[in-house]
């Protein structure tokens, strides 16, 4: 079974325009980052901006967080899943989540019919101190 990691953008950035992969530089990213690079599967950053995000793509910085109005809530879940649906063909998969429950909760609503992709989220409850050490310990 395929397995794809995905990870959640970070709010500390540089100042200008990078590959998403080194736009993003706070701790809880740079830890993600290394996880997912070491796991050996691909992976792609979650963006409340872009929705998905291939590492290497080139973004200028901005300023967005996950929206709580039911409307764009359901806009942004619904973008992210035709990305998502257009990178890959419906064959079973595991989807690991690296992000927090305001990713993981529309991602879950945008993938929900999708019968082929089973969701992880391996530091669910974790605060971002825990979230740390845990990808430390799999370095």
């Amino acid at each position: 079974m395929n397995r794809i990691i995905l990870i959640g953008c970070g709010k500390v950035k540089l100042a200008e325009s990078s590959a998403a992969k080194d736009l993003y530089v706070g701790h809880l990213f740079v830890a993600r980052r290394q996880y997912a690079e070491r796991s050996g599967h691909p992976w792609l950053i979650v963006s409340a901006l872009h929705g998905l995000l291939v590492p290497e793509k080139v973004i200028a910085p901005y300023n967005k967080t996950m929206p709580t109005q039911r409307h764009a809530f359901t806009r942004w879940a619904d973008k992210f899943r035709d990305q998502f649906t257009s990178a890959f063909e419906c064959s079973p998969m595991v989807l690991e989540v690296h992000a927090g429950a305001d990713y993981v909760t529309p991602i879950r609503l945008a993938l929900w019919s999708w019968s082929c992709v089973t969701i992880e989220h391996p530091v669910f409850g974790m605060g971002i101190g825990e979230q740390i050490a845990f990808y430390n310990s799999q370095l």
